[in-house]
């Protein structure tokens, strides 16, 4: 291997090294993202746990970094936590996915859910209608269309823009695939109906809820319906039909589940009947359930109801409870800021060692990049130089070679006319004939030595050619045949000119030795002489098989004999 070679193949294998160097990547990180990933609708709070781990290893690349984003607040949201501290991850994932993808339709999704948490719904709204609008052109993201649908469908309800929730809820509901799903969907657009007092269509979709409900087989969900159906009955006056109702979701209720709410409204419901206290009865009932959390909403009904009975003095009690509560919810929504902004800092500040660790990445990337294209330009250079050398070198020797070949081509024409003018001349004595007889056997034999120098010096010029190498070439370590590559009739032309033309003294020669051979045998000779295989020799003559050189070589052996 030449020297330049050797310095381009170190350079090369630097190169692999630092680019291994810069570009290591965590397989760790990446098969863990992944198992979440995979683990995220069947089993959410294991993939929440994976991604969690995450948190305390090393720096991830800012694609990890924006793909951990999307399913820490999809982990998050699929087990009913706080959304708050994916606030600055989100952000980071919708500057990362800057271009219309599913990836940032995700991330508005989730920034949407966010913003509706801490009561930013202008700007949820925003977010939820560009997601919307890009996963138009991603049918296959149905799960993400229709969560965003859904989500700004309630933002519209709870604006009272209604006329633009019913169509949001109807496309929500060509995504639903599962009951549940339905369920949800059709208890949405009957809330539509009952606001904007369309008794009959409110009835009907509540009860087509409740039927897809029933097919889930969820007694949390079949009590749910029953519940908001019996809800519509009280908004259209039919107490009757809402107790009725509501008693049947306090019957699907598990033990297990919550049933303040169910209690809550009947008592509700026996307050604006006027039979009081039946609803203190039910209203106790339902401050009675630890689970339920409408807590300050019991505290003031009571207050009233005791004011209602002239208990002023509980009443007081109830009121008091209920300021209180209201009180505490206020410094809980404070602490909610604190802790968000503490959420923030700390995204922050994780974001902002990821963007030092990627500068430094970037630095180094740079440098090696730049001490690449150095060393490549310097190997570059000297390739050049150095080819340059060679070249002028080998047309140098060719050079002399062609004048050496000249020289002898006039030393043998020169030798050939002697002998011929010594042969024509009288010979008058003996002793003059032998003289004569010695004078020419040294002239042919410089002739004869003058003929194999020349051959050996077109051999020689011949092996320095490109395409003697292109011949060699072809056979070098080919061991099948059929993957030979014969030479084409334009090819074959190019080497009989250059054969010819190099060994032009020595094809004289043979031509007058033997006038039988044909132009296919003069190129034989000369390719034998040059030590090319018959295997080459061949794919010369448009074959791969090398017993056509051994039928050659033997009928111009006939044609030399005869």
């Amino acid at each position: 291997m030449s020297r330049p070679k050797i310095f381009a193949y170190c350079i090369f294998l630097c190169l692999l090294m630092i680019l291994a160097a810069c570009n290591r990547s965590n397989p760790q990180v990446k098969a863990i993202l992944q198992q979440a990933d995979a683990l995220m609708e069947e089993h959410p709070d294991s993939a929440y746990s994976l991604i969690d781990s995450l948190h305390y290893r090393q720096s991830l690349s800012k694609k990890e970094t924006a793909l951990y984003a999307l399913l820490l607040a999809k982990a998050k949201d699929k087990t009913y936590q706080s959304l708050i501290p994916c606030d600055s991850l989100l952000s980071y994932a919708l500057r990362f996915y800057d271009k219309p993808t599913a990836n940032r339709a995700t991330a508005l999704l989730y920034k949407g859910c966010l913003e509706d948490e801490v009561n930013h719904d202008e700007d949820a709204i925003t977010h939820l209608q560009e997601a919307r609008l890009i996963l138009q052109n991603y049918p296959e993201e149905k799960s993400t269309c229709r969560i965003t649908l859904g989500l700004l469908g309630d933002l519209y309800y709870q604006h009272k823009h209604y006329e633009d929730c019913l169509p949001v809820y109807k496309e929500t509901l060509e995504l639903c695939e599962s009951d549940r799903d339905k369920s949800y969907t059709f208890k949405d657009i009957s809330s539509y109906y009952t606001m904007t007092e369309q008794q009959d269509s409110s009835l009907y979709y509540h009860h087509k809820a409740i039927k897809h409900a029933i097919l889930t087989e969820d007694s949390v969900l079949v009590a749910s319906s029953y519940h908001s159906l019996a809800l519509a009955f009280n908004v259209f006056s039919k107490v009757d039909s809402a107790l009725y109702y509501e008693n049947l979701a306090l019957n699907h209720t598990p033990n297990n589940s919550s049933k303040g709410g169910i209690y809550y409204q009947i008592g509700s419901i026996m307050q604006n009947s006027g039979d009081l206290e039946q609803a203190a009865y039910y209203i106790n009932k339902a401050k009675e359930d630890s689970l339920f959390n409408g807590s300050f909403m019991i505290n003031r009904v009571l207050g009233k109801i005791e004011t209602s009975l002239e208990n002023y003095k509980e009443a007081n009690v109830y009121y008091k409870k209920y300021i209180d509560y209201l009180d505490s919810l206020y410094t809980f929504e404070r602490s909610v800021d604190v802790q968000k902004l503490k959420y923030d800092y700390e995204n922050r500040l994780m974001l902002k060692n990821e963007q030092v660790n990627n500068e430094r990445k970037r630095n180094r990337i740079i440098f090696f990049s730049t001490f690449f294209v150095f060393s490549l330009i310097t190997l570059l250079i000297y390739t050049y130089y150095h080819f340059r050398q060679l070249r002028q070198r080998q047309i140098h020797a060719m050079r002399e070679m062609k004048m050496r070949l000249s020289s002898l081509e006039d030393a043998i024409l020169d030798n050939q006319k002697t002998i011929e003018q010594l042969r024509k001349e009288s010979v008058r004595t003996l002793s003059d004939a032998n003289e004569l007889q010695l004078i020419i056997q040294e002239k042919e034999a410089a002739i004869k030595k003058y003929e194999k120098e020349s051959l050996e010096l077109s051999n020689r010029y011949f092996q320095k050619t490109v395409m003697y190498s292109t011949i060699v070439s072809r056979t070098t370590n080919i061991k099948n045949k059929k993957k030979l590559q014969i030479f084409t009739s334009t090819e074959q032309e190019q080497i009989r000119n250059e054969v010819f033309t190099i060994y032009y003294t020595y094809i004289k020669q043979l031509r007058n030795e033997h006038p039988t051979l044909k132009d296919e045998d003069l190129l034989l000779l000369c390719l034998e002489s040059a030590g090319i295989s018959n295997q080459a020799i061949a794919l010369c003559f448009g074959s791969t098989d090398p017993h056509i050189v051994y039928a050659r070589r033997a009928r111009m052996r006939d044609r030399i004999t005869t």
